[in-house]
């Protein structure tokens, strides 16, 4: 009963995320379209034409409300004339891609702990939330806490 409790939280807390990065979305004038594509394909966000496709069949483990959050940052890092095309990667091989992932941590850190005093932050629930990987540990803790060395501290 305990983990269907907590699954429903874990469903609700993303829920609320996701109508905070929608409304994001939509002031920065940029409009999603869902596909029920291949698992295999990417979410993409299209710049110059301000654009998110969210492909909801996507077999990724982060939730669909982390891919936004994202896109969201490539699309406001982009060049509003490229033609780039970004394409939804968890790895950071690409500084683009590093850029976006490190840009959507900071939003949600923002979000979800800005209220909250930094002994009372825990980087380990954002990382299960989203099912960040590992390499992920250090960026989630620098967006996390006011000063990460004072976790030393507690």
């Amino acid at each position: 009963m305990n983990e269907e409790y907590f699954e429903k939280l874990k469903k609700q807390q993303l829920k609320d995320l996701e109508d905070v990065v929608d409304n994001k979305i939509f002031n920065a004038g940029i409009s999603i379209e869902y596909i029920n594509g291949p698992e295999d394909d990417p979410d993409l966000i299209i710049p110059a034409r301000k654009m998110m496709i969210i492909n909801t069949n996507s077999n990724v483990d982060q939730p669909i409300v982390y891919r936004k959050g994202h896109e969201l940052k490539h699309y406001e890092e982009a060049d509003p004339l490229s033609v780039e095309v970004y394409e939804y990667s968890l790895l950071c091989k690409r500084q683009e891609e590093r850029s976006a992932s490190e840009g959507a941590i900071k939003m949600f850190a923002s979000i979800m702990y800005s209220d909250l005093p930094n002994e009372a932050r825990d980087w380990t629930k954002m990382v299960e939330l989203f099912n960040l990987p590992t390499w992920y540990n250090q960026m989630v803790m620098d967006a996390v806490y006011d000063d990460p060395t004072e976790l030393l501290r507690y």
